[in-house]
């Protein structure tokens, strides 16, 4: 792995470009030995919106040597911001998993079949900061992150946030090209909602009516609990 690969090029550029606080950049891009650029980067102290930097760094290199990966054997490149977000869903699911599996026993993950994608969603709801939203994280079955997505959501229930994440990751699913589709999520009520539908009184009424919208399209989505 070379810093020009993970750093340098065009691609890369733009992704740090987009995270890296203005006041490490000059520093950021001025080292060139890589051993001594991760070791600054994994042991310096800063946040970049919940996280620490030390968080963020290794995922985001992760996803950059991916996307180089993509352009060099199969020609196609995402966007600079597709990969900060694939990041940041990244990271997100990996927190909550880690904050979890201290908890309670975590099952394991399975993988889907050979020519199907899974995406693993799930909603959260802070009360103590009023601070709710989505994510999830789309993987083969050679358990290869393909993409993910993070939505912070103004207002709404813990089932809204849990509704909303299914139709996350319909909606990024589809634009992604994915046509034989799994999403598995924790809630059965909400995974119930997207199926059965709700009264016309219902908070979530249009969410789910879009979901189901969805649903009807040209694919196979199965939705797991």
């Amino acid at each position: 792995m070379t810093l020009h690969a993970i750093r340098d090029c065009i691609h890369a550029k733009k992704v740090w470009d987009l995270c890296v606080p203005k006041r490490w950049r000059k520093h950021f891009f001025l080292t060139q030995d890589v051993k001594e650029w991760v070791r600054k980067n994994i042991t310096i102290k800063g946040r970049l919106e919940d996280f620490e930097w030390r968080q963020w760094f290794p995922i985001i290199c992760h996803n950059i040597w991916l996307a180089h990966n993509d352009r060099v054997f199969q020609g196609s490149l995402p966007s600079h911001q597709d990969t900060l977000v694939q990041s940041r869903a990244c990271l997100a699911w990996s927190s909550l998993v880690l904050h979890v599996s201290n908890t309670v026993a975590m099952p394991c993950w399975e993988p889907p079949d050979e020519g199907k994608v899974k995406f693993n969603v799930d909603g959260s709801l802070d009360v103590t900061q009023n601070l709710r939203g989505c994510s999830g994280l789309a993987r083969n079955h050679e358990s290869m992150v393909l993409c993910g997505f993070l939505y912070r959501m103004p207002s709404g229930s813990i089932l809204s946030t849990e509704i909303w994440s299914i139709l996350w990751a319909l909606k990024v699913a589809w634009d992604r090209g994915f046509r034989n589709l799994e999403i598995e999520g924790d809630c059965v009520v909400a995974v119930n909602v997207v199926i059965e539908g709700v009264g016309e009184e219902h908070p979530d009424l249009c969410v789910v009516q879009e979901a189901q919208m969805m649903l009807k399209q040209d694919w196979r989505v199965n939705l797991l609990v």
